[in-house]
């Protein structure tokens, strides 16, 4: 079985077109066909664009936020550390977890800034309330 060579062009921009050869699996061929290269900028996940990467700067933690569902409650202590109450039943689950991966550093930045569709804002009273 012959393996797929790709070969980007050094110094362009734009996307590149390159025919794959044909391989050869068992006993059935499949056919060549264009695979499309794209050589623009890639971004590394860590890195957003400018105008919304995640500096912090002008919020005083902690921030409190509730799911609208009543059920979720959040304490962000600052962006990398944030802890979770879920009410289950009678039960209470109290939960502090540390943003590492760059999914759950979006989703602590967007329980700050973006929660308006999922969260509301709430006191620190209130959250102790719940929390006790």
């Amino acid at each position: 079985m012959r393996g797929i060579q790709m070969v980007l062009p050094a110094s362009s921009d734009k996307c590149a077109r390159k025919k794959s050869p044909a391989l050869l699996l068992g006993n059935t061929r499949q056919s060549e066909s264009v695979v499309s290269l794209c050589a623009c900028r890639i971004y590394p996940a860590t890195c957003l664009r400018k105008g919304t990467d995640m500096d912090f700067e002008d919020i005083n933690f902690p921030v409190y936020r509730r799911y609208k569902n009543g059920k979720t409650y959040f304490k962000i202590v600052n962006p990398k550390l944030f802890e979770e109450v879920q009410l289950i039943g009678n039960r209470k689950i109290v939960k502090q977890l540390e943003a590492r991966l760059f999914p759950e550093r979006r989703f602590v930045h967007d329980m700050v800034y973006n929660y308006s569709a999922m969260a509301e804002a709430i006191s620190e009273e209130e959250y102790l309330s719940v929390r006790e």
